[in-house]
């Protein structure tokens, strides 16, 4: 597809509006009206639905990728408010039809766009909004957004409800509301995403209240958040609500002693935490910065703990757990607070003996290290996590991570060739100790080359420390100790690409536009 030419004149006037993302108000057509401005007429109606429709083809994003001017990719938010201008009824089908298809893509803007196309059109929609609502076989997020167009409808200005409609609407709430509050589903942890949809669904109808300003259903949300059925994150706790109410009066029911709270799992996801308080990524990106004040912040605390006194006096010092962290964040865009015990065990398991320059005698000391970590973590701070954490790191783990750490499997070329180094007798932590393995090592390979052709080898390399001549790879002359932890340039900059990937796809609030 050729997207700088287009064959239908519609999208050539549509692209005459401003692109969607200037425009905040769009929905009071003040500073653009998609009738003047680019002639559509109810006419067009059936092709603006077409181009909405856009919106949910991959195709349509495949192909418009490189176009020149952004506002093409744009164009189906732009067909999507100017069927709002015109009122057009039949919106409501379509976009109704892909808000599953959208929330499975992970996109932000129909949240935002949906409550104020379905409000520019009006009271007409009520009744499908609702029946969609209502249909337990729709996405719960869908169902939300939905919710938030009835709200939307009740208190819009542009187009104003009548009261009839709006008393619907405010009833048909308050009934959720008294639903959430009289069969309240059960919370385990409260960090199961799926077990919180139904958190987020009332907590939206919540807001929907507020805004109607609905104060009789003031005691179903009081007896919601009792059940802790309410996220507080989103609106605040019941004291709040009462406040923005008005009302003093309440049933004395008793609240949890840990609600549900979006913001604050929001946060640590973000990076703030125990041993941060800022986040660790800015506009998407991984802030590098950040994350290794979070790791020296958590390293510093953990080796002024007595714990931390223990791995220092059998040990030496505390050597592993800022590269623990460090994966923790750039693999897997987890922090202590968010961590489970699913991702440590990939992090030792499986990162560091793939990516981490030591031997298997570094086994026990990793494992003792992070199990005192951990029981740190729990005494000073309670965090639920940490227990399943001390027990992951027992006395098998040690075994375990001893043969992870001793197969040349999971090593790759500049591993490899570490190891062969140390194993040889060479400091491979330092720039000479690597030049001088290098050396010998290369020179091993010519004397290999030069006995298969029968001619002798130069003096000084073919029987040099830690070699069998000929022999491409050096054996083991003495038992070393192990290093500490340490990447190589080669290492690094794989290891510094791929956590740039990883943390921005991870960490980051994915948004498909």
């Amino acid at each position: 597809m050729n997207t700088t030419t287009h064959t239908s004149e519609l999208e050539n006037r549509l692209l005459q509006a401003p692109a969607p993302e200037g425009l905040t108000r769009w929905f009071n057509f003040n500073d653009v009206s998609y009738l003047a401005l680019c002639g559509v007429s109810p006419a067009e109606i059936p092709e603006l639905i077409q181009i909405a429709l856009r919106w949910a083809d991959d195709d349509w994003f495949d192909n418009t990728d490189d176009a020149e001017d952004e506002k093409l990719q744009m164009l189906p938010v732009t067909a999507w408010r100017a069927l709002a201008e015109l009122r057009a009824p039949e919106v409501a089908a379509p976009l109704l039809g892909m808000l599953g298809e959208l929330i499975d893509k992970e996109d932000d803007w129909h949240c935002d766009e949906f409550p104020h196309v379905v409000a520019c059109v009006g009271e007409t929609l009520i009744s499908q909004l609702v029946d969609f609502a209502e249909d337990d076989s729709n996405p719960v997020e869908a169902r939300a957004t939905v919710i938030a167009g009835l709200t939307n409808i009740g208190k819009s200005e542009v187009v104003p409800c009548s009261e009839v409609a709006r008393s619907r609407i405010e009833d048909y709430l308050s009934g959720l509301m008294q639903h959430a509050a009289d069969h309240p589903q059960p919370v385990t942890t409260g960090e199961n995403p799926d077990e919180l949809e139904f958190v987020r669904f009332n907590s939206t109808v919540l807001m929907g209240l507020l805004d109607l300003k609905v104060i009789s259903a003031a005691r179903h949300i009081e007896k919601a958040f009792s059940n802790n059925q309410i996220d507080v994150g989103i609106a605040g706790d019941w004291s709040d609500i009462q406040r923005a109410f008005g009302v003093t009066s309440s049933l004395g029911l008793p609240m949890p002693d840990d609600p549900i709270n979006c913001m604050e799992r929001f946060r640590r996801q973000m990076g703030y935490g125990i041993f941060s308080d800022r986040p660790l990524t800015q506009g998407g990106e991984p802030d590098h910065e950040a994350s290794l004040e979070y790791c020296e912040n958590a390293a510093r605390a953990f080796d002024r703990s007595p714990e931390g006194k223990e791995v220092e006096s059998r040990f030496g010092g505390i050597h592993w757990i800022h590269l623990f962290l460090e994966m923790g964040v750039d693999y897997l865009g987890v922090i202590v607070d968010t961590m489970s015990a699913g991702d440590a065990e990939e992090i030792v398991f499986e990162i560091i003996p793939r990516k981490v320059s030591t031997t298997s005698d570094a086994a026990e000391a990793i494992v003792f290290e992070l199990r005192k970590f951990w029981e740190f973590v729990s005494r000073q701070y309670g965090l639920k996590n940490a227990a399943s954490m001390v027990k992951l790191f027992d006395k098998k783990a040690s075994a375990n991570l001893r043969r992870e750490l001793s197969d040349s499997r999971n090593f790759g070329m500049a591993k490899s060739m570490f190891m062969a180094g140390h194993e040889a007798g060479f400091d491979m932590t330092t720039e000479p100790g690597i030049a001088e393995f290098m050396v010998r090592y290369n020179a091993s390979i010519e004397s290999g080359h030069r006995s298969a052709r029968g001619e002798s080898s130069p003096r000084g390399f073919s029987d040099g420390p830690g070699f069998a001549p000929g022999s491409p790879f050096p054996n083991m002359k003495q038992k070393q100790k192990p290093p500490e932890p340490h990447m190589n340039p080669d290492e690094f900059r794989a290891f510094d690409k791929k956590r740039k990937k990883e943390l921005a796809k991870k960490m980051s609030k994915k948004k498909r536009r």
